[in-house]
C-alpha cells in the first residue's frame, strides 16, 4: 500500500505542475516515513531539491548552450509555496540581446556589484519563481569572490532571501563573466536549506562551462522573451 500511495502522490505532483504550465526537470520522488514525533493520524510533508543527477545538470547546460538567443532559462520542482525550489541561468551577453539589466544601467551590470544585479533580477521577474506571494523585499549580502576561480573569469557568490506576503525563499547566486558580460545563476530554495542552494548553483555553473567549451563562440541572433 505504501508503494502504491507514493506512486499516486508522485503522479499527482506531476499533474499539478503541468496544470500550472510547469515542466519538472525530473519525476518527483515520494518517500513515506514514520515520524515518531507526530501524533497518530497527523501528517507532515517536506519537499526540496535533492542533488540533480549529472545527466540532468548536463541536459540543462546543453539546452542553455544550444540556444544562443536565450537571455534566461529557468526550471522549478513544480511545487508551490514553502515547497517551491527553482534555478535560473541568466546572461547579459551581446547575443542574448543587451539584457534589460544592462540597458537600465544596474551598477554597470557588473559581477563586482552582483548584489545589485541579483536584487534587480529578483525584483523585476524572478520573484515569481519563488512563489512567496507579493514581493515585499529582497535581502542580499555583499558578493564574495570564490577561491580557486581563474583570474581571467572570477566568480562571485552571494546569499540572501526573497521576502513576500506568503512567506520567504532562500537565495543563492553566482556571477561570472561570459563573453565579456555577466552570467548569473540564481537558485531559490525553502528557508533552512543550508548550503544546498549554493552547491546547486556551483554545479550548474560547472555544467554550463563544460557545455560552452574552452572557447565559446559569440552568441548570435535576437533576444526572445523567456
Amino acid at each position: 500500500y505504501t508503494a502504491t500511495l507514493a506512486r499516486e502522490l508522485s503522479t499527482y505532483l506531476v499533474d499539478y505542475a503541468h496544470e500550472r504550465g510547469l515542466r519538472p526537470i525530473a519525476a518527483p520522488t515520494v518517500e513515506l516515513l514514520v515520524d515518531p514525533s507526530l501524533r497518530t493520524g497527523s501528517v507532515r510533508a517536506e519537499a526540496r531539491f535533492v542533488d540533480l543527477a549529472p545527466e540532468l545538470e548536463s541536459e540543462l547546460a546543453r539546452m542553455w548552450s544550444a540556444d544562443g538567443g536565450l537571455e534566461r532559462l529557468s526550471y522549478t520542482n513544480g511545487l508551490s509555496g514553502g515547497f517551491r525550489s527553482s534555478a535560473t541561468v541568466w546572461s547579459a551577453a551581446p547575443g542574448a540581446g543587451a539584457a534589460a539589466a544592462c540597458r537600465d544601467g544596474v551598477q554597470g551590470c557588473s559581477c563586482e556589484h552582483a548584489d545589485a544585479l541579483v536584487r534587480w533580477l529578483v525584483e523585476t521577474e524572478l520573484y515569481r519563481l519563488a512563489d512567496v506571494g507579493t514581493l515585499r523585499g529582497v535581502d542580499v549580502a555583499a558578493p564574495e569572490a570564490l577561491r580557486g576561480a581563474p583570474a581571467s573569469a572570477p566568480v562571485f557568490a552571494l546569499r540572501g532571501a526573497a521576502l513576500g506576503t506568503e512567506g520567504q525563499a532562500q537565495i543563492a547566486a553566482l556571477c561570472t563573466a561570459s563573453q565579456g558580460a555577466p552570467l548569473a545563476l540564481v537558485v531559490f530554495m525553502p528557508p533552512g536549506s543550508g548550503d544546498a542552494p549554493l552547491r546547486l548553483a556551483r554545479r550548474m555553473l560547472a555544467a554550463v562551462r563544460e557545455a560552452e567549451g574552452p572557447a565559446a563562440p559569440e552568441r548570435e541572433g535576437t533576444a526572445r522573451a523567456q
